[in-house]
This record gives structure tokens, C-alpha cells and sequence, in this order.
């Protein structure tokens, strides 16, 4: 599945005949950009000329397909330079970030290397399992099984390690009995739940029951990137200039859970006012509060 976008992932020719799963061959993802807001902390924290190199080297980069040639002809990659230059000429170390000296062993196992090892282990194992299940092993098989244990013990492991290590872990206990990150995660957890499967299955909707090429379905997915970018936009420089963030979270999972229901009526032959509609609704109300929480 060749393909470079962030923004527009449509690299699977053959999802029409080999779609099952998370087999590759019948993948046809798109995730809408959401990177236009400030990174995590205050405007003070990172100066919005800091942002602006990293939304246009992100703009850049990530509106590419594999298989659209065409598109790849679009986006030059000479247009990365405007990123390292604002960042280059621009940013400014805030004063208050300077790094503590300390030991290179210190800095080692403030990495959290067992740590990084373990979780990555874990979510691999998790995948494999869920891509095997039911395609190329029995739901029953002893490789299924045995990789779904391993997962829960591995994750069990983690979890033990961080509370161990205390402030050199990767997640330092002290941020999960804070109230505002363990509920953002938790609202993270459905909200990008039900985002992630609307960008995995609209392309394959339109691939498979519209008989529509690859480029054609990217194309078809635009209102949702569009939707997504002038929403995340918007809710970034509201909360910049109000500090209220709780209204649009709760506004716009309401909305979106509307949106989802009305993208599921779509059916063969749903006419061009529906799914452009319904998808314009989901990325306003998705990208108004996806990087919110994080």
C-alpha cells in the first residue's frame, strides 16, 4: 500500500477485491490533517511563528498519494524550505526551557527504554492479533491466542513499570490522578474510536459500493480534510482568544455523533448532497475538538 499522505491516503487499487480487515491489500485510509492548531502548552509556551513552520512543513508533506502521481506533481517538495526558514529565522528558545544537566545515564533511563520496549511490543502484538483473527488464523488458533495474552501481559507489565520508575517513566503516575488528563483521555478514547473508523471505511464505501478509483475516493473524501482543517482552525484560535475549551468539546461531540449517524444512511447511489453534506457536518464537528484533548 504505497502511500505519503496524512492528509489523503487512497493507496489501495484493490480494495474492491481483496478488501478484508487490516490486510494491506484492501486498506484505503484517509486521515484528515488535523495539525493546525498550537502544539500542546500556551501561545506564550510556542509562538505562533513556531506553529506556522510546523502547519506549513505538515501542509507540505502530508497531501501526497502514492498511486495519484498527479497529486505528487502538485505538492513539489521544494515547499518544505518554507518551514525551515520560518523555523530557522523565527523561533526563539523560550527562556524558560533550559535543559537540566544531569548524566548520560540519567538521561538514558529518563527515556524509558524497558519501557518503549514493552508498549511497542504490546500494540504489536495487539495488531497481529486483530489482523490474523479470522484471516490467515482461526479466531481459536494458538498464534491468536497466544498474541492477545501476550498483549495483556505486556500491558500489564508497562503499567507496573511506570508506577516503579515514578518520575522516569513514560507516563509519570502523577499525570493519571490528574483529573483534566485522565478525563480527556478518556473522552479521547471514543471520540477518535468513532473518527478513525469514519476515515477507515468512507474511502472503501466509496470504492467499493460507488465503484470509484482510488484518486476519485480521496477526491470524494475532500469535504471531511476541508471540514477538519477550517474547524481545528477555528476552535485553536477560539480557545486562544476565550480559554474556554469544555463547550466545544461537549458542541462538538454532540454534533458528530449526529454526523456519524447521517454518514450511515448512505447507501448505493446516494447523490452528491449527502455525502458531501454529511461529510462537511463530521469534519466540522471532529476537527473542532480533536486535538483538544491532547
Amino acid at each position: 500500500c504505497e502511500s505519503f499522505g496524512h492528509d489523503l491516503e487512497t493507496g489501495a487499487p484493490y480494495s474492491k477485491e481483496a478488501y478484508s480487515g487490516m490486510n494491506p491489500a484492501g486498506r484505503a485510509i484517509l486521515k484528515s490533517c488535523h495539525y493546525f492548531e498550537p502544539m500542546e502548552g500556551t501561545d506564550e509556551t510556542y509562538p505562533f511563528r513556531l506553529s506556522t513552520g510546523r502547519n506549513v512543513f505538515h501542509f507540505h508533506t502530508r497531501t501526497k498519494t502514492g498511486r495519484a502521481k498527479s497529486l505528487q506533481k502538485a505538492c513539489p517538495e521544494p515547499e518544505g524550505a518554507v518551514s525551515a526558514a520560518i523555523i530557522l529565522f523565527w523561533f526563539q528558545t523560550p527562556p524558560h526551557a533550559i535543559p537540566v544537566e544531569a548524566p548520560l545515564k540519567e538521561k538514558i533511563l529518563h527515556m524509558d527504554p524497558l519501557g518503549t520496549a514493552l508498549i511497542m511490543a504490546a500494540t504489536i502484538s495487539f495488531l497481529l492479533a486483530f489482523q490474523y483473527g479470522g484471516v490467515e488464523h482461526a479466531w481459536d488458533s494458538s498464534v491468536v491466542i497466544g498474541l492477545i495474552v501476550g498483549f495483556v501481559l505486556m500491558a500489564i507489565a508497562f503499567g507496573v513499570l511506570q508506577w516503579y520508575q515514578g518520575e522516569r517513566s513514560m507516563i509519570a503516575p502523577r499525570l493519571i490522578k490528574d483529573r483534566t488528563l485522565y478525563i480527556s483521555s478518556i473522552y479521547m478514547f471514543f471520540y477518535a474510536g468513532a473518527y478513525f473508523t469514519l476515515i477507515y471505511y468512507l474511502p472503501i464505501y466509496f470504492q467499493s459500493v460507488d465503484n470509484q478509483s482510488p484518486t476519485q475516493s480521496g477526491v470524494r473524501n475532500l469535504p471531511l480534510i476541508i471540514g477538519v482543517t477550517i474547524a481545528t482552525v477555528s476552535s485553536g484560535i477560539s480557545i486562544t482568544m476565550y480559554g474556554h475549551y469544555t463547550p466545544i468539546l461537549v458542541v462538538s461531540a454532540a454534533v458528530s455523533t449526529v454526523a456519524a449517524g447521517l454518514i450511515y444512511t448512505l447507501d448505493i447511489g446516494s447523490g452528491s448532497g449527502e455525502w458531501i453534506g454529511y461529510q462537511a457536518l463530521a469534519g466540522l464537528s471532529w476537527g473542532a475538538s480533536f486535538q483538544i484533548p491532547m
